[in-house]
């Protein structure tokens, strides 16, 4: 798969998820977090080559939704998290 494509593909994965999620008003599940996972990954390491292209760029970010599902996928046991990263999370998609 090219790269375009990867790209494309990572963004109508994440897509699927978060319209699913919103829908249903829920978290997702630790095997919708694990199928995500390379989507998110490739988003993110996406975004901070962007970043890396000059100033003007430094500002840019993920949105609420992608954060909150990378950030699940990096650490999915939510017994880590402090409290007001739950509530966060939570916010988003509840």
């Amino acid at each position: 798969m090219e790269q375009g494509d990867r790209a494309s593909f990572a963004v109508k994965v994440v897509d699927a998820l978060i319209r699913k999620l919103k829908l249903e008003k829920r978290l997702p599940t630790g095997r919708e977090l694990t199928d995500a996972r390379s989507s998110l990954l490739e988003l993110r390491t996406r975004l901070e080559r962007v970043r890396t292209l000059g100033p003007e760029y430094a500002d840019i970010d993920l949105s609420d939704e992608v954060w909150a599902l990378v950030k699940m996928s990096e650490q999915p046991e939510t017994s880590f998290w402090s409290a007001s990263l739950r509530r966060r999370i939570a916010a988003i998609f509840l």
